[in-house]
């Protein structure tokens, strides 16, 4: 068993990141089709950097423009209109509530990409707040997130479950252990690459990854 254990939040509790990937392509709709099919799949092979690093770089080097404050604040605020009604419907994933009842005891985190208020509300109308200590996300970047757990915690007995090269390497970073949770993640050839190169765990299933963690 593990002191602290940290979730990812798309792609490991929900089966979000496909409906995240529509959410942006539905914001940025009015723009040619072959940048926003670049700048998706920059966003992809990116999972875990938060939505405000996204935008800016689509308006500076997708877009090639002057960073402009009010466009990125009416993508930022489209984007989460966005999220909150995908989220309402996004499926939790099979098996992980069972795993997080078995887990009610122990010091749980989420530390996504996502934005950290929007998480907030969303788990709580979908009665999964009651599984965790705290929810952290953007615009803290993920590091941020895990480094104030871990602050928080005073404990290294820690893992993390992500599902994408940035959520490892904030691992890594931090020192903590880490498991690949790939089912649903949107670069999973970037994850058995990691996985197979370094010795990291990668499961398809809930029960596996219960089997390692728990």
């Amino acid at each position: 068993m593990y002191d602290v254990y940290i979730f990812d939040c798309d792609g490991v509790v929900f089966n979000s990141n496909e409906l995240k990937n529509d959410a942006f392509r539905y914001v940025l709709s009015e723009y040619p089709e072959d940048i926003v099919n670049e700048f998706i799949l920059y966003h992809k092979a990116n999972g875990g950097v938060s939505r405000y690093v996204k935008f800016e770089l689509f308006i500076t080097e997708f877009l090639g423009i002057k960073l402009n404050n009010k466009l990125l604040d009416h993508f930022l605020s489209e984007f989460s209109r966005q999220c909150i009604s995908l989220y309402d419907n996004a499926v939790i994933i099979d098996g992980i509530q069972s795993c997080l009842e078995k887990l009610y005891f122990c010091d749980n985190f989420i530390a996504s990409g996502g934005d950290e208020e929007e998480l907030k509300i969303v788990f709580e109308r979908r009665d999964l707040a009651k599984y965790f200590k705290g929810i952290l996300g953007s615009p803290k970047t993920k590091i941020e997130c895990i480094q104030q757990i871990l602050d928080k915690s005073k404990s290294h007995n820690v893992i993390f479950i992500g599902d994408s090269v940035i959520d490892y390497d904030a691992a890594t970073y931090l020192g903590i252990d880490f498991v690949f949770f790939a089912p649903f993640s949107d670069n999973l050839k970037g994850l058995e690459v990691i996985a197979n190169g370094n010795n990291i765990p990668l499961v398809n299933k809930v029960g596996k990854l219960m089997d390692l963690i728990i």
